[in-house]
């Protein structure tokens, strides 16, 4: 990696968005990638108390302030291949991320990091219940949060939607839809930092029942540049996950309608079946906004370890993306 520039992880990420997004094509971009991949360039911390910082990167450019599952991601990578010193039974540790300093604490038996718990930045909603107007769909109701990133949450049966990977499609299609109305005509922006939204989607229904879960999710992300006007790409991808973010987001908005109180357990199930177990901790302010300090707890694991090449001669030295499985 080149130097980059800041004083702060949230404005190395700025950098490496304006000068140096070929990283973020070349690792998540074919023919290395594939549409729903993201990756996390760890980077040397500006906090005297974080070991470490990390810029999240992701599909259509977007680098967000704060990503659950990726950090989840990186601590179990940066315990299990001794780059922060793994202690049994628990190794606590902070990591400065985008939107601010997250703790992590995880649970580490015969040098595996079994579980990984993450207190989130602070959570807080923007409006609950906004009607938007989506073509071909109608009104929609939306709930506009900040998890760590700017959440339309929306409960799927609203639009006819059962959580159920057999409906992938449909769900990415109607939830990129419902996004990208929702952001034109409710836009918003972090009050704090410069993080326009709403950027991503959270579809919510009932628990498969196969599960301890509370309820279940299906998170859209963008993948390609959306166009009104073309059909063929009102499409996106689904997180694999339960979504770290989304949790906040969804557990922020209960809390604000009343429907979940202050370290009661929340668990939530993705479209794979997977859960994540998530909490609130604390009740903060956001700029005078009322907020909820989440915790999340979830597992990963290491499946490879690879050397990423780039020849000099390749004409396609960035990657590349095809209408056929990106939007």
């Amino acid at each position: 990696m080149p130097p980059l520039k800041g004083e702060t992880i949230y404005e190395k990420r700025k950098y490496v968005m304006q000068n140096l997004d070929q990283i973020r094509k070349v690792l998540i971009q074919e023919p290395r990638g594939y549409p729903c991949q993201n990756a996390n360039l760890i980077v040397p911390p500006s906090s005297p108390g974080a070991p470490v910082g990390v810029i999240f990167m992701e599909q259509n450019k977007i680098y967000p302030l704060m990503s659950g599952h990726n950090l989840i991601c990186v601590a179990t990578a940066l315990l299990e291949t001794d780059v922060i010193q793994m202690e049994s039974p628990t190794t606590t540790f902070d990591v400065e991320t985008p939107g601010g300093i997250v703790k992590v604490v995880a649970t580490c038996t015969h040098s595996k990091a079994e579980k990984i718990t993450i207190t989130n930045v602070p959570s807080f909603v923007e409006a609950l219940d906004v009607v938007v107007d989506v073509p071909q769909l109608g009104k929609v109701k939306v709930d506009i949060v900040f998890g760590g990133m700017w959440y339309a949450v929306v409960n799927a049966a609203d639009v006819g939607l059962e959580i159920n990977p057999k409906h992938a499609k449909k769900i990415a299609r109607l939830g990129e839809m419902i996004k990208r109305a929702t952001r034109e005509q409710h836009p918003v922006n972090h009050p704090l930092l410069d993080y326009p939204g709403v950027d991503i989607l959270v579809f919510r229904g009932p628990p498969s029942g196969k599960n301890e879960a509370h309820a279940a999710n299906a998170v859209v992300m963008s993948n390609t540049d959306f166009d009104w006007k073309d059909p063929d790409t009102w499409s996106g991808m689904i997180d694999r996950s339960p979504c770290g973010t989304g949790t906040s987001a969804v557990m922020a908005a209960m809390w604000a309608r009343g429907e979940i109180k202050l370290n009661q357990e929340f668990v939530h199930e993705g479209i794979l079946g997977t859960t994540f177990r998530g909490k609130l901790v604390e009740q903060t302010e956001v700029a005078g906004k009322a907020a909820v300090v989440p915790e999340i707890s979830g597992s990963a694991w290491i499946t490879q370890h690879c050397m990423v090449k780039i020849h000099t001669s390749d004409p396609l030295q960035e990657g590349y993306t095809l209408g056929d499985i990106w939007g």
